[in-house]
């Protein structure tokens, strides 16, 4: 499934009995643009291109115009709730502040390798933290509809070199 997440353990390894694939899915996603260069010019006018070496931009999972009467949405929105970083870290005993993700539907998650000859895609787990996970009621009357869910999580993987 396009959608996938896992916890870590207190090393940060990907713990695989935890995978589970986000049923249902996001209905759109937020990311920053792929590249976050930086291009500054020599004296001489060369340019020169600068790069992070770690990408602390948000990323959003969003699913839009969900009731709280449909019963996957509401086992989601709990099990998003369990994976953001501050809860993690109170919980007992205190959890790894890590959970991995994984997106094969944009596949804009996505690691860098270099086979020797090019430079290829390989659409893998990542590592990040989760700092929120937020729900927005919708306007008019009757049963409540959550106009959105957002999961808003930062990469914190040492070998992501996506950018």
């Amino acid at each position: 499934m396009p959608f996938s997440i896992a916890e870590a353990d207190s090393v940060g390894a990907i713990m695989s009995g935890t995978i589970s694939t986000l049923t249902p899915g996001p209905s759109l996603v937020e990311y920053p643009e792929r590249f976050t260069n930086d291009v500054r010019y020599s004296k001489d006018g060369n340019p020169i291109i600068q790069a992070p070496l770690k990408d602390g931009r948000p990323r959003s999972w969003i699913w839009k115009r969900y009731r709280n009467t449909v019963p996957k949405y509401s086992t989601l929105y709990n099990q998003l709730l369990n994976y953001q970083y501050h809860l993690r870290q109170l919980a007992t005993p205190p959890k790894s502040p890590w959970v991995y993700v994984r997106d094969t539907e944009t596949n804009n998650l996505s690691f860098r390798q270099w086979n020797g000859t090019t430079w290829t895609e390989i659409n893998t787990w990542v590592r990040v933290k989760v700092i929120m996970v937020t729900q927005q009621v919708g306007e008019g009357g009757g049963p409540a509809v959550y106009d959105t869910t957002t999961f808003t999580f930062v990469i914190d993987d040492p070998a992501w070199n996506g950018f």
